[in-house]
């Protein structure tokens, strides 16, 4: 089990890597703004010659994200390397073309661009679909009684999920939403199968790190959430950093150390450092 040390500065632990994998939602921005402290440890970290890179759930291309950060405020460099959880989809795609290969795909949520370029086929009847596609996004659980009955028919004709956003929750503002990663939880409750990509899933973390020669050591990743950050860190066998002032984890009581003993025991994930903020 990784000891966890509280820490008060980021600077304090820079010197001990190399490489440095932010996420993005509750560490870079709150879905708004980005953190004007983040923009600053990330200047720090270039004037100290360290790699940063950028490893979100985001169901969208990197290029996407490249140009939303940039827009805010925070340009990155060509070393400064993005993935997502739709890039690790397409990744796995490309590489294993029968997996969607005419396909027919139920699609829950408001985009379809996940599957550009790809042979597939939309269909309006669960009935009909070898897949459904999720991409549910919410501030409200109002109607997920219609989704249970929907689930619960999809679970009887043996219908996989495909979840491309394995976070449960996600801060827009003040504002916490349902991502797809709850609703494919809830999928699994029911005895549904669900296959995932992105945090904390290994394949996404390959994927970051392919063609980089690195020491496992040597890297840190830097995350708001227990359940993907910190218990994708700990599976890859990678040194993290919980920041929990503006993440999800924001209204727990960090200084009471049983209460945070007892929320790592809770979602099997144990920083190698809590921070405030960066």
């Amino acid at each position: 089990m990784v000891v966890t040390k509280q820490i008060d500065r980021f600077t304090d632990i820079v010197s001990k890597y190399e490489l440095f994998i932010f996420d993005l939602w509750g560490v870079l921005h709150n879905g708004q703004a980005l953190f004007p402290e983040s923009l600053q440890a990330i200047d720090y970290l270039r004037s100290q010659n360290k790699s940063c890179a950028f490893l979100s759930n985001s169901p969208r291309r990197a290029e996407e994200i490249t140009r939303s950060l940039a827009t805010g405020g925070l340009i990155l460099s060509e070393d400064d390397k993005v993935v997502t959880s739709l890039e690790c989809f397409r990744h796995y795609v490309a590489s294993n073309k029968a997996f969607i290969k005419n396909k027919k795909i139920f699609h829950l949520g408001k985009t379809k661009n996940a599957f550009d370029d790809m042979d597939v086929e939309f269909v309006s009847q669960i009935d009909n679909a070898d897949y459904i596609a999720l991409f549910l996004f919410t501030e409200t659980l109002d109607s997920f009684n219609e989704l249970k009955e929907m689930f619960i028919k999809a679970i009887k004709l043996d219908i996989p999920v495909i979840c491309i956003n394995p976070d449960m929750v996600a801060l827009h503002g003040d504002a916490v939403r349902y991502t797809a990663g709850y609703f494919a939880k809830e999928y699994e409750k029911l005895g549904g199968k669900v296959i995932y990509f992105g945090k904390p899933h290994r394949p996404v973390y390959e994927l970051l790190l392919k063609d980089r020669n690195i020491s496992k050591d040597k890297v840190l990743a830097i995350g708001d959430s227990l359940l993907t950050d910190i218990k994708g860190a700990n599976d890859f066998g990678i040194d993290s950093v919980l920041l929990y002032s503006k993440g999800i984890h924001k209204n727990m009581d960090f200084k009471n150390l049983d209460v945070v003993d007892k929320l790592f025991s809770e979602h099997n994930a144990f920083p190698s450092y809590t921070l405030k903020t960066l």
